[in-house]
């Protein structure tokens, strides 16, 4: 480390004069818009002790010893990435605003791209930079530092495994569902299976009264045996008479 002019490992503080005038007015037209003054204002947010000098003279080792030290920290706890203005005008003013040492990272050129140029990471994307950056795209600085990627070209990096998982994530959301939901419906479909499968084994019975019916319907006879029929029939005192009775033989 001593090297690459770092002594000691540097610690987040909380600092209060991180703004310039221009942003703070800024800050301020975005809640009151053409205030020309205001009571107080105070500036609560958070820096990096050292950051800023480190930036200076940037170099590729110095770079991926950044990349290591921020990877390191995120794993070990997670940074306050915002910071507070607060200003007094009629009533009092609270603005959210990205931390001191966020803002530094993402305007300052200390990331390599791959052909080896130093980047701002607001102005680079992801799938731009050089390999030494172990496991970016996995990271959650990757969602704090880098340039979003446009949804399109984002599923163009993907598998289509992974497209297929998100765009189904997409259409659950939509809906209102969660992955809990989801697994629900699962369990509940693999309960019906068992049920379809037996349904599917039996065959439906045609009832004695249609059987009875079928018997004697000349759409299923041929003439040779509605004659026959017909015969029995008188000779068993007609009791299927009136079935086909309107039939004639000639």
């Amino acid at each position: 480390m001593l090297k690459i002019g770092v002594n000691a490992l540097p610690k987040f503080v909380k600092s209060e004069d991180t703004l310039s005038e221009n942003e703070r007015k800024t800050l301020i037209h975005s809640q009151t818009p053409n205030v020309g003054f205001v009571m107080w204002e105070e500036t609560e947010d958070v820096s990096l002790d050292g950051l800023e000098l480190f930036l200076t003279k940037m170099t590729a080792e110095k770079s991926h010893f950044l990349w290591t030290f921020f990877k390191t920290i995120f794993n070990k706890k997670t940074p306050q990435t915002t910071g507070i203005f607060k200003y007094e005008y009629e009533d009092e003013h609270i603005v959210e605003i990205e931390a001191h040492w966020l803002r530094l990272l993402r305007s300052t050129a200390w990331v390599l791209d791959k052909n080896d140029f130093l980047n701002t990471p607001e102005l680079v994307q992801i799938q731009d930079l050089e390999t030494v950056y172990l496991e970016v795209k996995n990271h959650v600085l990757t969602e704090l530092l880098f340039k979003k990627t446009p949804t399109q070209e984002r599923l163009q990096v993907l598998t289509a495994d992974e497209r297929a998982a998100m765009e189904l994530g997409q259409r659950l959301l939509k809906q209102g569902l969660t992955a809990t939901d989801l697994q629900q419906f699962q369990q509940w479909r693999k309960t019906q299976q068992p049920k379809k499968n037996n349904q599917k084994g039996k065959k439906k019975r045609k009832k004695k009264e249609q059987q009875d019916s079928d018997e004697f319907n000349p759409a299923f006879l041929s003439s040779e045996e509605l004659i026959e029929k017909r015969s029995n029939c008188g000779r068993n005192g007609g009791r299927t008479g009136g079935t086909i009775g309107h039939f004639g033989t000639d």
